[in-house]
């Protein structure tokens, strides 16, 4: 008599080989921020300078910068801001710890409840240790310019209306970059507003006043090439290394239940 294996929707913590798990994650991070940095410098600049007084979006800026200060310009800052791949980590680890604890110690199994309340406390963790760091990583993102002063539900739909032979990762992997989307466009505004405070030492008040003068509804749509470019390709590129490290490190106990 045969028993269907029942495939494991989510890969828990406690599956993982955590040897492998927490340096390939760090790796992946470093792997990816080094990709991607050029454009999250560029959308800081266009985020913070005055209508376009210097560059008159993401790829104008690109070449500027390329032109003006070289290479190096672009990754201005670098070094400063790979030291949030830790908060990172940390959120990762306090996501992964929250969803064990509810299941473990309050008998909680709903994964989007599960992901929702160890979300919010990642985020609390993640964003308390990063935002100094943030803050450094974005005055020197400025320095060298020229003319100026100073995932879950998603998976979940998609499995639903797609045949079971589609690779869970690639529903991973199309999800993240939607969501990216979504939050790029739901978001820019207010990104844009942290930008100007955290630079400028604005309150917030003020910086809302200043932007609605300098930019009209503009504000809705600035820097946001550049954020949508960072955005889905960090999406696409984190989903695709972070479950593909979570089956690497997958005990060998679960191997059989994983499905890619």
């Amino acid at each position: 008599m045969s028993f269907e294996v029942e495939e494991i929707q989510v890969i828990e913590l406690k599956m993982m080989d955590k040897r492998k798990y927490f340096p390939l994650t760090l790796a992946s991070g470093l792997t990816i921020r080094s990709m991607l940095y050029p454009f999250m410098l560029i959308k800081t600049r266009l985020q913070i300078q005055r209508g376009h007084t210097v560059y008159r979006g993401t790829f104008d800026a690109l070449f500027k910068i390329g032109a003006n200060e070289g290479v190096s310009g672009l990754y201005r800052g670098f070094w400063v801001s790979c030291l949030q791949l830790f908060p990172s980590m940390a959120y990762i680890s306090t996501y992964e710890g929250t969803r064990h604890y509810l299941a473990e110690h309050m008998n909680i199994m709903d994964n989007s409840v599960r992901s929702f309340i160890g979300g919010g406390f990642a985020s609390l963790v993640g964003q308390t240790l990063a935002v100094p760091l943030d803050i450094v990583t974005q005055h020197l993102m400025l320095m060298g310019r020229r003319g100026e002063k100073k995932p879950g539900e998603c998976v979940g739909m998609l499995a639903s209306v797609t045949p079971v032979y589609v690779p869970r990762l690639l529903l991973q992997v199309v999800a993240g970059p939607l969501g990216g989307i979504s939050s790029a466009l739901i978001t820019n505004p207010i990104d844009v507003i942290r930008a100007r405070i955290q630079v400028e030492g604005t309150k917030f008040g003020e910086t809302v006043d200043l932007l609605w003068k300098e930019e009209g509804m503009w504000i809705m749509t600035k820097g946001l090439s550049a954020r949508l470019v960072q955005s889905v390709t960090f999406s696409f590129f984190i989903i695709l290394g972070y479950e593909t490290i979570k089956r690497w490190s997958v005990l060998e106990e679960y191997k059989d239940r994983i499905r890619w």
